[in-house]
């Protein structure tokens, strides 16, 4: 998901990745960092302990960087069969 949303906007992305076992020591803790897996942009916390889907963080990135939100309205399967939105 990172790989399609970073060939799409200029952001910087970082990953960070540990074995599971360090994310619950206090030295993690400490560093004031959501459990895994978490997305963080900027300050905030837009998931942490659970997946979220692309639309929804791909909209976040978007205000984050003051464009506009993609739209993800498809309609129904009868919308798109007569092509109507």
């Amino acid at each position: 998901m990172l790989s399609r949303l970073d060939t799409k906007y200029e952001a910087q992305f970082v990953v960070i990745s540990h074995p599971r076992d360090h994310y619950k020591t206090t030295a993690w803790q400490e560093e004031n960092l959501p459990v895994a897996p978490a997305i963080m942009i900027d300050e905030e916390v837009v998931t942490a302990g659970k997946d979220i889907k692309e639309g929804i963080l791909e909209a976040t990135i978007c205000r984050h960087l003051g464009l506009p939100v993609p739209s993800t309205n498809k309609g129904g399967f009868i919308s798109r069969l007569f092509g109507k939105k």
